[in-house]
C-alpha cells in the first residue's frame, strides 16, 4: 500500500482532485467535506495543527495533529469546530481496507484518532469497523443532527410542503415589505474580486444586525476569517450563491451559501436592526429559494439543527464521529 503525505498547500493544489473523491463517497455532508470548507476551517481555527493529510490508492485523509492535555497526541479532522467534515474521501471499501496499515505505519504521532461526519447507516462506517475493529478500540461519538429542504417543484412546490401558519406568516411578512421599498439582488460571483466586494457588504450588514450589535456576529474574530477564506476558495468554481436586499440604494441584508453539485449549503442571513419588525430573515430565504429553484438545485441544506429550521425542512442527515484508540 502507498500512502502519499501531503502538505495543506499541497492538498489545496489538489482540490479538484479531492472534491472530485468528495462527490464519489456514498453518506457523507458532501459541501462540509469539501476542500474549501475544511481548508478555511483549518486556517481559521486550528492554525497551529501539523498535516496528517495522505493521498491514499483511491481518495484521501484530511486530518491534522496536535496534543491535547489529559488526552495525548490527537489526530482531528481539519474541520473539528462543528464535526460536520468527513475526513476520509474516495472509495470506502477501500479505504477501509487501508486505513489501518496507515494508522500502523504512522503509530507514533497519535493516541486517539477522530473521524467525524459518518452516517451509522451507510458503507464508509460498516467498513471501518470490520477493518479497524481487530485492531484497535473503538468508541461512538455524539451525533450531529442537519435539516436539509427539498426544492422539488421548485418555490411553488417547496411552499406545498409547507403548513398553513408557515405560509400566512410569509404572506404576512411579503405585505409588511412592501412599504419599505426593498430591492432583491442575486450573486454568482465570476471572480474574486467581485467576491470580496461581497464580503465587505456583508460584513457592513453583520455589523448593523442585532447579532453584530451583541458582539456575536460574524464581522469578527476566526469567523470573519473563516468566511473571507472560504469565499476566496469558492470564486473560481462560482461555488456560492449570495443575495442583497437593499433599502434606497443602501445594503440592508444578505443571505449567503456555498453549492456543490446540486446542493445549496446554506451559511448565514443578516439583516439591519431597524428592519427586525418585518421578517426580513423567512423573506431572505424564501427569495433564495426562489432563484436557487431556477438554477433546478435539489436540496437546501440549511446545517445543524435549530429549532426554526424543522418547519422550512422536511429531511434529516445525521453523523456520528468514530473515535479509534490504540
Amino acid at each position: 500500500m502507498s500512502f502519499q503525505a501531503l502538505s495543506f498547500h499541497d492538498l489545496e493544489n489538489n482540490r479538484f482532485d479531492f472534491d472530485h473523491r468528495v462527490l464519489a463517497t456514498p453518506d457523507i455532508d458532501y459541501f462540509c467535506s469539501s476542500s474549501a470548507w475544511i481548508l478555511a476551517a483549518r486556517e481559521s481555527f486550528h492554525r497551529f495543527g501539523t498535516p496528517a493529510v495522505f493521498r491514499m490508492e483511491n481518495g484521501y485523509l484530511a486530518m491534522f495533529r496536535e496534543s491535547m492535555v489529559g488526552v495525548g497526541r490527537v489526530w482531528l479532522p481539519m474541520e473539528a469546530a462543528w464535526c460536520l467534515s468527513c475526513p476520509l474521501v474516495g472509495d470506502p471499501v477501500d479505504l477501509s481496507r487501508q486505513f489501518p496499515e496507515l494508522l500502523r505505519r504512522h503509530g507514533a504521532e497519535w493516541d486517539t484518532t477522530i473521524l467525524t461526519g459518518l452516517s451509522m447507516n451507510g458503507v464508509l462506517w460498516s467498513a471501518l469497523l470490520q477493518y479497524l475493529g481487530p485492531t484497535f478500540r473503538l468508541y461512538r461519538g455524539p451525533e450531529v443532527v442537519r435539516r436539509i429542504a427539498s426544492l422539488e417543484g421548485g418555490l411553488d412546490g417547496f411552499l406545498s410542503r409547507r403548513s398553513p401558519k408557515f405560509r400566512s406568516n410569509l404572506r404576512r411578512a411579503m405585505r409588511l415589505s412592501k412599504d419599505e421599498h426593498l430591492r432583491w439582488r442575486f450573486y454568482a460571483p465570476q471572480n474574486l474580486t467581485q467576491s470580496m466586494d461581497l464580503f465587505s457588504i456583508m460584513m457592513d450588514i453583520e455589523a448593523r444586525s442585532w447579532k453584530g450589535l451583541s458582539g456575536a456576529g460574524v464581522n469578527t474574530g476566526d469567523m470573519r476569517t473563516f468566511y473571507k477564506r472560504m469565499m476566496q476558495l469558492l470564486t473560481p468554481d462560482v461555488g456560492f450563491r449570495m443575495m442583497i436586499v437593499e433599502q434606497d440604494g443602501r445594503p440592508m441584508g444578505y443571505i449567503l451559501g456555498g453549492v456543490f453539485g446540486k446542493v445549496y449549503r446554506g451559511f448565514q442571513f443578516s439583516f439591519d436592526q431597524t428592519l427586525s419588525s418585518i421578517s426580513l430573515g423567512n423573506l431572505l430565504q424564501m427569495k433564495m429559494i426562489e432563484y436557487l429553484s431556477k438554477e433546478c438545485f435539489l436540496q437546501y441544506d440549511l446545517g445543524t439543527e435549530i429549532d426554526y429550521k424543522k418547519s422550512w425542512a422536511e429531511c434529516t442527515m445525521i453523523t456520528h464521529a468514530l473515535i479509534i484508540r490504540k
